[in-house]
This record gives structure tokens, sequence and C-alpha cells, in this order.
């Protein structure tokens, strides 16, 4: 299986700190690669990196074969890349559903694109598509973000803590839903994530990051019960 995304020694530094020591990765076409870790371990400016929002310091960043280390996230996007954020970027000009159905514009006249991303919506469970972002729940921005990520059918979405701040209800709802979105659509995913029992659930392969470095890597089942896993969540 041919590496989507690939990342050789990346690494980032913020004044002294290095949020983030040579780290490599590979995701996989159809795969759901989760990253977890401690806060500050280098979750989120590995995502930034990736998506071209923050230039490494060192190492390079390949799509689909195509160097595009710090040439910015406009560059990643035309290679079929696209992302969410933990607190979700949706323009509050603009209903939930106008905000899914932009990224079609281009391509559909503006009523069959508020068709398409109406529908997507309901699959996902927003009740409230008509309303601006701040008028509705958190689940409900978190999952429009997703849609407005996944609508144009990329070859991979960048996850940022989607399940962060929901119930646990809500949050195997939202697991479900990605999870049925990508059977369908075939999309990849690198997936950083607190809530780690949906993660879990989710991921083909999970990464750990300790203090910007690359701790653990295998099949979740495996990351769960290594020993230096355990010792970094729990100090056993």
């Amino acid at each position: 299986m041919s590496a989507l995304i690939r990342c050789d020694g990346v690494s980032r530094r913020f004044g002294s700190t290095w949020a983030l020591r040579e780290v490599s990765l590979e995701l996989r076409e159809g795969e759901v690669l989760g990253v977890i870790g401690p806060n500050g371990s280098g979750k989120s400016t590995l995502l930034n990196v990736v998506s071209g929002f923050l230039r490494p310091d060192g190492g390079r960043v390949l799509v689909g074969g195509v160097d595009v280390t710090g040439k910015g996230p406009e560059a990643v996007a035309r290679l079929g890349v696209r992302r969410t954020f933990q607190v979700p970027r949706l323009i509050e000009d603009l209903s939930l559903l106008d905000n899914v159905a932009l990224p079609l514009l281009e391509e559909f006249e503006p009523d069959e694109a508020r068709r398409v991303a109406e529908e997507l919506l309901e699959r996902l469970g927003v009740s409230r598509p008509g309303e601006r972002p701040s008028r509705v729940p958190m689940a409900d921005r978190r999952r429009a973000e997703l849609a407005r990520a996944v609508i144009a059918r990329p070859k991979a979405i960048l996850i940022d803590e989607y399940l962060s701040g929901l119930t646990e209800r809500e949050a195997a709802i939202a697991v479900d839903a990605l999870l049925e979105l990508k059977r369908e659509l075939g999309f990849a995913a690198i997936w950083v994530e607190h809530v780690i029992s949906g993660l879990m659930r989710a991921a083909d392969r999970v990464l750990v990051l300790h203090e910007g470095s690359l701790l653990a890597e295998g099949r979740p089942e495996e990351v769960a019960v290594r020993r230096e896993v355990l010792e970094v969540y729990f100090g056993t």
C-alpha cells in the first residue's frame, strides 16, 4: 500500500523548545492513523507542519510523492488534503449549510451545492443547518467542519481533536459517522485526539508522541498495552 502522506525526520522548534524532534510517519491510502500523547507532546504542531501552516526546522513532508515542505497550506490542499481544527474555523456570517456548500461552488450551481451539503449535514446528525456557527452546540460545529473537509472528496483529511468537548454519546455518534463517511468516500486520515477510547475504535494504526518525539507505533490494541505508553499516561 503506497504512502499518501510521508514525514521524514520532521522537527520544529519554538525558541529553545523542540515541539517536534525528527518525527517520521506514513499515512497509507484509505487508513486512519491515530496520533495520541499528553498535552504538549507535539500533536497539533505535527498537523500544522503536515498541512503547511508551519514550516519545519528540519525534515521533509511529502504528499503523493510531492515535496510540499514549507510551501504553505494552499499547496497541500491542491494535492487533495483537507483539515479540521481544535476550534472549528467556520465563517460566522454564513450558516452551517452555506459553510459546507462553499467548497462546491466552483463545480456546482448554488442550489445543487446546498442540496449536497444539506444531505451530508443530515447524515452527520446536524439538526439546525440553517443556523450560524455561534448559535449551535460545539458538536454541530465540529460535524459541520468535518462535512466541509470531506465534501470535495479529498484524498486525506487531518483531524484535530474532533471529539473534544463532546459527551460520551455524542463522541460515539461522531466516530460512527466518520467511519461511515470514510468507507463510502475512501479518504485516509491523520487523527489527533485526546479522547483515546474513540480514537482507538477508529484507528488502523496509532502513533504516540511524547515531548516531541515518537514514543510508540502500532495497532491500537498493541500500543494500548506498551509499557512506555502506560508510564507516560499513568506513571505505571
